[in-house]
């Protein structure tokens, strides 16, 4: 008779969950593998349309106006295309869009450079055709007119690239604002309180003072450098490629520290917040379904549907943010590879056939613009990484 009444009991408290179950919710059955897939696409519509995502089409307007890069309509469309598989955004596509790149900036300075490689010649053509002429006072006149006519092309030709790389850097911030605040919203809404605890400090410092560094360090210093290669050169009576190389060793070692510095705090504390984070989530999946009667296992199937759906979302949205961040940072990297290597090779060129101050302006030119990269490089994997350790966070079950 006991076994009867508490056998009724349980059976009324079931229908009694089950009626009060708000009707928004679906209990999913095991093997049921279609319902499971239409709940999964429901909770990931649901969760994308929840997002607002108009900063992350102002970063693509931003690509577009700077770059001239055109990555999708909207992001909503890059993540429908990512999810579903349509996305053409591949390696090919990478290797294709870094070609056309690099051949396209050779194009366009190869003309100035030729224009450098002809006003060096004309020097050295007129400097032999008298033997008295390097003793006179002409040579000097004929050396400052070709050497301004040479440092005006340089200037050109620097202009675009400081220029792209200014603002590669308020992109970076812009990027910081927009795109970390709805992914960590995400990472909260999967349970990782905390990695958004580690994350948001990091994620401050990133925009607010690494960025700012950048543009108010080392670009006053990478200004200086460039500055005294010109000068430098400018007679042999000043003598300033000491002090040139000490301020270029300055600015790089002061890009190492600090970013050596970020890169470590995040990758330490940020995979002891992800592993601390997984825990109290299988902590969590373990108590509903052990500690929750007769419909503690049905609960948990929805349960990891919601957490799936979430972390499609988050790392689908992670990946949009990984190519605006890779666009964005790879036409001004290369754009100042390019200047820089064909300026070295200008002067490799010119060194047999012109004077020597002429070859040695190009190379200490060049050499100046390794703060440039350097400083671009270290921006964006910085803030690559942080979006990677983000990717990597709460995929529970999936990692």
């Amino acid at each position: 008779m006991k076994k009867r009444v508490m056998f009724v009991i349980l059976l009324l408290s079931f229908l009694a969950v089950l009626l009060f179950i708000p009707s928004g919710t679906t209990v999913f059955a095991e093997g049921n593998e279609e319902e499971t897939e239409k709940n999964l696409d429901d909770t990931v519509n649901d969760t994308l349309n929840g997002l607002d995502l108009t900063g992350f089409d102002e970063l693509l307007n931003l690509l577009r106006e700077y770059n001239d890069v055109s990555v999708a309509n909207s992001v909503r469309t890059l993540v429908n295309d990512i999810l579903a598989g349509k996305s053409e955004l591949d390696f090919s596509y990478f290797l294709k869009f870094c070609s056309e790149i690099l051949l396209g900036e050779t194009v366009n300075i190869l003309p100035q450079l030729i224009l450098i490689a002809v006003f060096a010649i004309l020097y050295a053509v007129l400097q032999n055709l008298n033997a008295d002429f390097s003793s006179s006072s002409t040579q000097k006149i004929l050396y400052l007119a070709c050497f301004g006519l040479v440092v005006t092309v340089i200037g050109v030709m620097t202009a675009k690239n400081i220029s792209s790389a200014v603002r590669t850097f308020e992109f970076m911030g812009k990027f910081s604002e927009v795109s970390f605040p709805v992914l960590i919203t995400l990472v909260t809404a999967l349970g990782g309180s905390a990695s958004a605890a580690v994350y948001q400090p990091l994620i401050l410092i990133f925009g607010n003072v690494l960025i700012v560094m950048i543009k108010t360090v080392i670009m006053p210093l990478f200004y200086v450098t460039f500055v005294f290669s010109l000068v430098g050169h400018l007679s042999d009576n000043v003598k300033l490629d000491k002090f040139s190389k000490t301020v270029k060793s300055a600015a790089e070692w002061i890009l190492g520290i600090a970013f050596g510095t970020f890169v470590t705090l995040l990758t330490s504390q940020g995979i002891t917040g992800a592993g601390l984070d997984n825990l109290a989530i299988r902590g969590a999946k373990f108590a509903l379904s052990s500690y929750v009667p007769i419909i503690g296992n049905y609960l948990k199937d929805g349960f990891d549907i919601v957490l799936a759906g979430c972390i499609v979302v988050k790392n689908a949205l992670g990946l949009c943010a990984v190519i605006i961040l890779l666009f964005a940072v790879l036409v001004p990297l290369l754009k100042t590879i390019i200047l820089m290597l064909g300026l070295k090779f200008t002067a490799a060129l010119l060194q047999p056939v012109s004077d020597e101050k002429f070859s040695s302006l190009l190379y200490a030119v060049s050499d100046s613009f390794k703060i440039l990269i350097v400083a671009v490089l270290c921006a964006g994997f910085a803030a690559l990484l942080i979006v990677m350790m983000i990717i990597y966070t709460c995929n529970f079950g999936v990692l």
